[in-house]
């Protein structure tokens, strides 16, 4: 008899707690009613919120937050993206965008991120006030070769050196070209 109540007891618990889950999960007390953005510059709450697929009404418990924080880096401006849900009715997320340093010439205009990083094609809306740096092979950045690498994080270092500089500054630099031999020659505007 004792056993008898005992399984009946936990499995009045087990069907109560999914039902309890359910209700909840079905309520709209945990429905998206504010979607907050942290950390855009270059791209404004409401282009994040689009690539998000968020929209107002959504249950939380239903959201796939690795899956959205996904979609959000598939922007060349996202490097990270992390989705938080705030309960009962809020959904906060945060980026970190790339920060471009320079233009890289591979056959196309691409943006230089301060990592070293080639991450976007420009197009009519993107400034074009950053250096220009030439020499590299489209093909060998696409497969990752370790050399390129290595040389577009050298360029960054120099970029940022020359930035921090009083006399003779980044202002002053046109191009930085990765010449055959490995060295880098650096053209100035004058």
């Amino acid at each position: 008899l004792r056993i008898g109540v005992m399984s009946f007891s936990v499995a009045l618990l087990v069907v109560g707690g999914f039902l309890v889950v359910q209700l909840l999960v079905a309520s709209d007390l945990f429905r998206i009613d504010e979607i907050q953005v942290e950390g855009g510059q270059h791209l404004a709450q409401e282009q994040v919120v689009s690539l998000s697929d968020l929209k107002p009404g959504l249950n939380t418990f239903s959201l796939d937050l690795d899956l959205i924080g996904r979609k959000i880096e598939e922007n060349p401006w996202v490097r990270e993206a992390q989705v938080q849900r705030v309960f009962p009715r809020r959904i906060d997320i945060r980026i970190e965008e790339r920060r471009p340093v320079a233009i890289i010439n591979l056959g196309y205009l691409y943006y230089l991120d301060d990592r070293g990083e080639v991450f976007k094609v420009l197009d009519g809306n993107d400034t074009l006030d950053f250096p220009v740096v030439t020499g590299f092979d489209y093909h060998l950045i696409e497969q990752r070769d370790q050399q390129s690498a290595a040389d577009l994080k050298k360029i960054v270092a120099l970029l940022e050196d020359l930035r921090r500089r009083e006399q003779f500054d980044l202002k002053q630099v046109s191009e930085l070209h990765r010449e055959c031999g490995g060295g880098f020659a650096l053209y100035t505007l004058t």
